[in-house]
């Protein structure tokens, strides 16, 4: 009830102070003084030595609060003697007490003695918790099965694998020692091929469940990621999936938290501006103060239902809207340094 109640009380705040707003306008049009019209507010001026940089503060691209915060779980697991890099640091994420890692892109590298070492490099995604477990095995050598950390530096998927086929095996060797090896050359879909000629006496080893996994996890078949390794007799890679699971429902709940903290921040922030800079740009910031009221229902409507991309289609529209202003604030006085670390101070506090 608390975050429905403050969500209202900023709606009506916002339309209120937009008609202060306009009620200046009107003062300035009365006066004759009729304030130059305001740039578009969808339009974002660009960092030129005639706005931020004579000061050496450079535009803002974003004013996203806690921007941290997206950064998922990531539960890291090297069995025996196996090493496991991220990013080329040593690294390890229990699950007790899993870390946090940036989303994007990171290099993942795997040791162990008398093995070439394994390099890929994966992506982890906003609120989606990874696992990625290590080991190595004596027959495919070292392998690393991945939950919600797909490859990119892979050959992307034409279409999501949910079962590996069955071929007659025309290879010289073994396919699962082959495909082991073409997964650490991060070629899923040779791996694939491998995998088909197979036998059926050999597809529920643990070594194929992990490569199937591998393939499943590169053309981003998540649930088949998690089906192939439980299915693996193996106590220690089960418990990680049970974390893995109690994880994803969690980061729901804190996404659901911080959605509301930035929706909060962002107000506070267009608040702070109103007040410091109101007069400034009075039409440009009517109009801001009418968007945002506008907005607010809909960002506590899908706040309340939990329909987290719906709250986040207005957050984002909202801290667009604050970002265009701070753009026209800055652009009034673009060489006055103690009135753009002001405005930069304010909208970033």
């Amino acid at each position: 009830m608390a975050a429905p109640s403050s969500l209202r009380r900023w709606r009506t705040a916002a339309v209120l102070a937009a008609c202060a707003l306009f009620a200046l306008l009107l003062a300035f049009v009365r006066a004759g003084r009729t304030p130059a019209p305001a740039p578009a507010s969808n339009t974002t001026l660009p960092a030129t030595s005639e706005t931020a940089e004579p000061c050496g503060i450079p535009q803002l691209d974003s004013v996203r609060a806690i921007p941290e915060a997206e950064g998922p779980p990531v539960l890291l697991w090297a069995a025996g003697d196996v090493r496991l890099y991220l990013d080329g640091k040593a690294a390890f994420s229990p699950p007790e007490q899993p870390r946090h890692f940036a989303v994007g892109e990171h290099t993942l590298r795997i040791e162990a003695e008398g093995h070439d070492p394994y390099e890929l490099r994966v992506r982890f995604e906003p609120w989606t918790p990874a696992l990625l477990h290590a080991e190595l095995d004596p027959e495919g050598g070292l392998t690393l099965a991945r939950l919600e950390a797909p490859c990119v530096s892979c050959p992307p998927p034409q279409q999501p694998y949910t079962a590996i086929p069955r071929r007659s095996p025309p290879t010289a060797g073994s396919p699962l020692t082959l495909a082991a090896a073409s997964l650490r050359a991060n070629a899923w879909p040779e791996a694939l091929d491998l995998l088909a000629q197979v036998p059926d006496a050999k597809r529920t080893s643990r070594l194929f469940r992990r490569l199937e996994s591998v393939v499943y996890a590169d053309s981003h078949s998540s649930a088949a990621v998690h089906r192939a390794l439980s299915d693996i007799d193996d106590r220690d890679l089960r418990a990680l999936l049970s974390v893995h699971r109690a994880l994803v429902d969690a980061e729901r709940t804190r996404r659901h938290a911080i959605q509301l903290a930035r929706w909060n921040r962002t107000t506070e922030r267009f608040s702070a501006l109103m007040e410091g800079f109101g007069e400034k740009l009075p039409q440009a910031m009517a109009r801001a103060s009418e968007r945002l009221a506008a907005l607010s229902p809909v960002f506590e409507q899908a706040h309340a239902a939990k329909e987290a991309l719906d709250a986040e289609e207005a957050l984002q529209a909202a801290e667009a809207e604050l970002l265009t202003l701070t753009h026209q604030l800055r652009a009034t006085r673009p060489r006055d340094c103690v009135f753009q670390a002001e405005v930069v101070r304010t909208v970033t506090r």
